[in-house]
């Protein structure tokens, strides 16, 4: 049965800039190595590509099976082609803002592009491209994107109705690779941790585009698993976002203070604990029936505090009830995965 904690603590010492380069290349050589359980692990932490640039770096590309080191560098092209054409794409819709005078600053992974924080772009996977933007300019900045062929990827477009949302729905382009969310918000809850304005009032420039101050960017980087991927309710793992910290920490010399980034992170270093939160880690990386159970739990307040929150907005919001019901599909999936 493959050991998931044992390749957790591989592709952290792959990723890793201070693994002792000996004992790496003898794991990797050795006849234990799970090559197929490391692509499946790194695929889910949206990590393979960093994986293969990370070995290159370390000269230690001939310790992969060579189909696999094929594969790996077909899928490292790819995204770097993408990266590319995301980043030229942030770069027109960054100018179009700025010819409107519109606040804004990149977030998240085309910030983490820009930043130049990689040694090469095809490091990171990007999903959507996401801009904060200032408060008065929200309702601009959609309506400029709509004219631009951006469409909403949902009908609700009331702003009453947006205001219950970090960010309003996601804009789309056929024309182009990624989809456009537009934030007022950074974070889910405990908003006061990174505040909008303190953001667009550091920014910096990068690349053509604004991006946030280092600080805020690994701050972000970090918040954003913990609270809006709820990485800390339970108690899970991202080793993309490991790995955005260890790049952005390494190059600007910041240090992240949070107790409980610590505590989640620094399992894959190695770090012997008995830690409540590490137990836990455990309990979620085999997914024993502790973990399911206490997963459910989690799941089951979260519908039950959205829920009655929902139904209001049905029945008071004409917009969202119209979404509801061309979608029953897409809410039925919902509700049966929290």
């Amino acid at each position: 049965m493959p050991n998931t904690h044992q390749t957790l603590q591989d592709i952290a010492d792959i990723l890793s800039f201070e693994s002792d380069q000996t004992l790496l290349k003898a794991r990797l050589e050795s006849a234990s190595m799970d090559w197929d359980h490391l692509v499946r692990v790194g695929s889910s932490h949206l990590v393979l590509p960093a994986i293969y640039c990370r070995l290159k770096a370390k000269k230690f590309l001939n310790t992969l099976p060579s189909e696999l080191e094929a594969y790996l560098k077909e899928i490292t092209d790819l995204n770097r082609e993408r990266n590319h054409q995301l980043l030229a794409e942030a770069q027109q819709i960054s100018q179009w803002f700025q010819e409107a005078k519109i606040d804004h600053v990149f977030l998240k992974g085309t910030a983490m592009l820009a930043s130049g924080n990689y040694e090469d772009v095809a490091e990171r996977m990007v999903g959507d491209i996401d801009i904060l933007i200032g408060k008065s300019s929200l309702q601009k900045s959609h309506e400029l994107l709509i004219k631009k062929d951006y469409n909403p990827l949902r009908i609700t477009s009331d702003p009453e109705y947006q205001k219950a949302f970090r960010h309003l729905p996601r804009l789309i382009n056929k024309n182009t690779v990624g989809a456009i969310e537009l934030h007022r918000h950074l974070l889910r809850t405990k908003n006061n941790l990174i505040k909008p304005l303190d953001v667009l009032s550091n920014k910096k420039l990068e690349k053509n585009l604004h991006i946030p101050s280092d600080l805020h960017l690994l701050n972000h980087n970090i918040f954003n698993f913990l609270i809006n991927d709820y990485g800390e309710q339970l108690f899970n793992l991202s080793m993309r976002t490991w790995y955005d910290s260890e790049v952005i920490q390494k190059n600007h010399n910041l240090e992240f203070t949070s107790h409980l980034y610590k505590a989640l992170f620094e399992y894959h270093k190695g770090i012997d604990s008995n830690s409540f939160i590490h137990f836990f880690q455990k309990q979620a990386i085999s997914q024993t029936s502790v973990y399911r159970f206490y997963s459910y739990i989690i799941h089951l307040l979260r519908l039950l505090i959205t829920l009655p929150k929902r139904i209001m907005t049905f029945i008071l919001n004409k917009d969202y009830r119209k979404e509801v019901l061309s979608d029953k599909e897409r809410i039925r999936e919902l509700v049966k995965f929290n």
